[in-house]
């Protein structure tokens, strides 16, 4: 893994069910944790070859995460 660099830095903006949203808050207030802290630790330990990345499930296999979005620009008028 590569080093770490203070200030090195993306945005990583994802859009998901609001079930699972609200779900998964709820497993961050349980252990004391923000959402992305538990995102963080998942990511790494995949990273680092500790834990397999897994799809989403069949239950959210059609869920599209540009629906509210998808319709929102129009081609050739804004981009």
């Amino acid at each position: 893994m590569s080093e770490y660099k203070k200030g090195n830095t993306r945005l990583f903006n994802i859009r998901v069910p609001e079930y699972l949203h609200a779900e998964f808050k709820a497993v961050a207030k349980e252990r004391g944790a923000s959402m992305a802290n538990l995102l963080l630790g998942y990511m790494e330990r995949v990273v680092n070859g500790e834990e397999e990345a897994t799809i989403k499930t069949k239950k959210n296999s059609e869920f599209d995460p540009l629906t509210d979005i998808r319709h929102q620009y129009q081609r050739g008028e804004d981009f």
